[in-house]
């Protein structure tokens, strides 16, 4: 009897919970492992939001102020748009102190990645429109 948890190394993971009267298999599969292209690219429609991503993608990680900064509009017009990428499982942050930085989610599918790799090298004026 217990509890067994398994990672299939593919995103998923299997707990095995053992009782007196039954074995109950209960499997999640981590939603941004098979993110649907259709979600990924409504999250990034936004001008806003990719120049986000595309930044934080060049950088490996960035605070709201920033952001903010680079992209030359307020905080909490960022911060809206952060928390929305951070709800498509696109951007995940970490706290230190009263700071909040984001960066890439490190289980993007590798598709994903390679869209904004080759849509940065296609397309440097997303960058270059940020405040110099």
């Amino acid at each position: 009897m217990g509890i067994h948890r398994l990672s299939s190394g593919a995103g998923a993971k299997v707990t095995i919970v053992l009782t007196r009267q039954k074995l109950l298999v209960i499997t999640y599969i981590n939603a941004y492992i098979n993110m649907y292209p259709e979600n990924f690219f409504r999250a990034l429609a936004d001008e806003t939001r990719l120049r986000c991503v595309v930044l934080i993608q060049q950088q490996g990680e960035l605070c709201v102020c920033e952001l903010s900064y680079a992209l030359n509009l307020a905080q909490p017009k960022i911060s809206r748009h952060l928390a929305t990428l951070k709800a498509t499982k696109i951007l995940q942050d970490r706290r230190e102190g009263l700071w909040i930085f984001y960066n890439l989610h490190p289980e993007l599918p590798s598709w994903l990645i390679k869209v904004l790799q080759e849509t940065v090298a296609g397309h440097r004026s997303i960058l270059l429109e940020s405040k110099q």
